[in-house]
Order: C-alpha cells, then structure tokens, then sequence
C-alpha cells in the first residue's frame, strides 16, 4: 500500500511539471489618477495598460441666495495641476475667500477671511489672512456671551416620619410538604 502510495505522488508531481499553461489576460495596471496618486494597486479589476494623458478642464459656478453668496472656479491641466478659488459671503457680511494650488508640490491654500475669531497665521503652510479682531479682542468688545448665573439658596423642607408601629410582617413560604404528588430528592 505504502508503495502505491509512494507511485501516485511521484506520477501527479511529474504531470504537473509537464504541463505549461499560458494566461492572455491583461496585467493589472496602476490607476492613473493625476496629482493625486497614492500609489495603490487597483485590486478589484483587470484593467490593461492605458496610457491616457491627463485632460485639461475648467469649471465655475457661482449661487446667491438671501443667506449669502457662494462663487467657485477651478482649472485643470494637461500635466496635473489644479488651481482654483471659493468664496462664501453669508448675509451677516462674514466671507471666506481661498485660493489654492494643487500639484506635485502638494495642497497649498492662501485663505482670506473677516470671520470672528481668526488670526494672521501660517499653519501648516496654508496662509490665512484675516482682518477680524482677534478672539480676545472680540471677547473684550461684546463681552460675555451669557449672564452671569445667579444661584440661590432654597433650604429643603424637614421630612416628618412618623412610626405607626414597630412591628414587621416576616414572609411566609408555602410548604410541598403533604402533597400527593410530588417528590422531593435531595
């Protein structure tokens, strides 16, 4: 049996040494996504090797209503490069401006604003230009955003116990005891 055994192994690894198969199907390709390429794999589909050049667009639109304002316009490339700018202006006068530029060098974004609270700064390479006061300077000029809570004391009212008696009802259990019936084993 051992001998059998030994044969059949010997017969199936030879037939498969043997045997050459070739495969047409497409090689998987990276996806080809611009500026924005993470450097994934796409692992759903075969896709064959395109090789299409980046498309050239352009887009704007801009949306008034009685709460403000919204504009945006963007431009695209044949070698990858966004550029683009938003602005939102609400009713109230509050606007945000932001022009940006995306490309092999990153996101980077210049943000123009007049909303409470924001300062001049560079955070993380993203320029913010504001010509709103500051947010202790706003603190300062509208003062506190509520009143001040008044707390009172309320004395709570004496609670009255009154003992009717002092005797307690001790529960009773029913016993199987005298049943016809039932069984007990322990």
């Amino acid at each position: 049996m051992k001998a059998f055994l030994v044969l059949a192994l010997v017969a199936c690894s030879a037939y498969g040494q043997l045997q050459v198969r070739t495969l047409n199907r497409p090689v998987l390709a990276r996806a080809n996504v611009g500026a924005y390429n993470t450097g994934a794999y796409n692992e759903g589909a075969y896709i064959a090797n395109q090789n299409y050049a980046p498309t050239p667009y352009n887009f704007a639109y801009a949306s008034e209503d009685i709460e403000g304002n919204h504009q945006h316009q963007e431009t695209g490339d044949g070698s990858g490069r966004v550029q683009g700018s938003y602005t939102i202006q609400l009713a109230d006068g509050r606007s945000r401006t932001v022009n940006y530029v995306a490309d092999e060098n990153g996101y980077r974004a210049e943000i123009t604003t007049n909303e409470l609270g924001t300062e001049s700064k560079n955070p993380a390479d993203v320029v913010i230009n504001s010509s709103a006061i500051t947010g202790e300077q706003a603190a300062l000029t509208y003062g506190p955003a509520a009143p001040q809570r008044q707390i009172q004391s309320i004395r709570a009212p004496q609670v009255q116990v009154r003992t009717v008696n002092n005797q307690v009802a001790l529960p009773s259990y029913g016993t199987f005891a005298g049943t016809p019936g039932v069984v007990r084993r322990v």
